[in-house]
């Protein structure tokens, strides 16, 4: 795959010298050889993975909890009826 470091540059805004513009694409191919890498491997067998480090142990039980309507409204500093009243957000 070929870089077109002069259209990223245009693309990301990027004003860079002769100097970094070497380092950029050098960076770049690497990164493009690793995933070219990455395509070509038989996953055939393995099975997708959806989030790193997935561990039940590390999540409490989704349970509902209960409160006391009434003791919320005790303990909120302003409300009107039954209604609590926040600063408007814009």
């Amino acid at each position: 795959m070929s870089l077109d470091i002069e259209r990223l540059k245009r693309l990301a805004a990027m004003d860079l010298s002769p100097d970094e513009e070497d380092e950029v694409a050098r960076r770049l191919t690497e990164v493009v050889k690793y995933l070219d890498r990455l395509r070509s491997l038989d996953l055939s067998g393995v099975e997708p993975m959806y989030a790193a480090g997935y561990d039940e142990a590390n999540y409490r039980p989704d349970v509902p909890s209960s409160f006391d309507p009434d003791e919320v409204m005790r303990v909120v500093p302003k409300k009107k009826d039954r209604y609590v009243r926040a600063p408007r957000m814009v």
